[in-house]
């Protein structure tokens, strides 16, 4: 009876001791694990600290409210402000990573097309087209940068684009007389030179109704490049892909009238 009692006593405190080795042991194990998470999480690359806004439309109406004040660039500032040189945000659709560091914007275009891929807001995309020079990477876009290149280098390109500059300011210049008692604004004059020489180097279309006519659809098209990415009729981006269906249209009458024409004279 004796010798009973002292075995049920050692099985007892076996049991319990082993089941405080087996505890002991998971804890250990579990500590383990938390320390190797806690490494892993610390080696790994984390997101910039910021915030993400509201469902969907995250912070794009902040954003864009910023750009109508006095001070566009306000929006980076508080965040800048907040989280540092480099934050997280959400803004026209998608969610992206900010950053105002001269050395990572550095890193980040010495690196174009390789470690980072070039993006662009869902608005732009739309408008600009999935073949447009701002879509396409690696060597495509080597290539075609290279083709734009040469061209935009040669000689004759030059000497005849100078010329028209020339003369496209002279133009405007001589305009301004009508306008003395009103404000200039040298940005919106500077647009429209630019817009009157590219359109002539181009396409071969100098003053007259067909370039205004030009003009006007190519600001509808560009007032709305950067938006919401909404396609529902009356919104901004509607509103530029309908100016862009008729550019284009225009560009390709334009463009079968001198082959035409090219053919005729042949």
């Amino acid at each position: 009876m004796v010798i009973g009692c002292w075995v049920l006593v050692g099985i007892f405190l076996g049991s319990i001791c082993y089941y405080r080795f087996i505890s002991s042991s998971n804890k250990s194990k579990e500590k383990e694990k938390e320390n190797y998470q806690d490494e892993y999480v610390k080696g790994r690359p984390q997101v910039p600290k910021g915030r993400l806004g509201w469902p969907l439309i995250g912070e794009t109406l902040d954003f864009i409210a910023c750009g109508y004040t006095s001070r566009p660039v306000s929006f980076m500032e508080n965040r800048t402000s907040q989280y540092g040189k480099v934050f997280k945000t959400h803004i026209l659709g998608t969610p992206i990573i900010v950053s105002t560091d001269a050395e990572v914007n550095k890193v980040v275009l010495q690196n174009h097309g390789n470690t980072f891929i070039p993006a662009y807001p869902k608005s732009i995309k739309e408008l600009l087209g999935k073949n447009s020079i701002l879509q396409i990477n690696g060597s495509l876009h080597k290539r075609v940068h290279g083709l734009i290149g040469g061209f935009l280098k040669s000689p004759q390109f030059k000497a005849r684009i100078t010329r028209d500059i020339e003369n496209s300011v002279k133009l405007n210049l001589a305009g301004w007389t009508d306008h003395m008692h009103h404000p200039i604004y040298i940005q919106d004059e500077t647009q429209k030179i630019t817009f009157e020489v590219l359109v002539r180097v181009l396409m071969s279309i100098g003053p007259g109704e067909e370039l205004n006519v030009l003009k006007r659809e190519f600001e509808e098209f560009i007032k709305d490049l950067v938006c919401l990415p909404i396609k529902l009729p009356g919104t901004r981006l509607y509103k530029s892909l309908k100016a862009r269906e008729r550019l284009l249209k225009m560009v390709g009458k334009i463009v079968e009238a001198k082959r035409k024409a090219i053919d005729g004279k042949e």
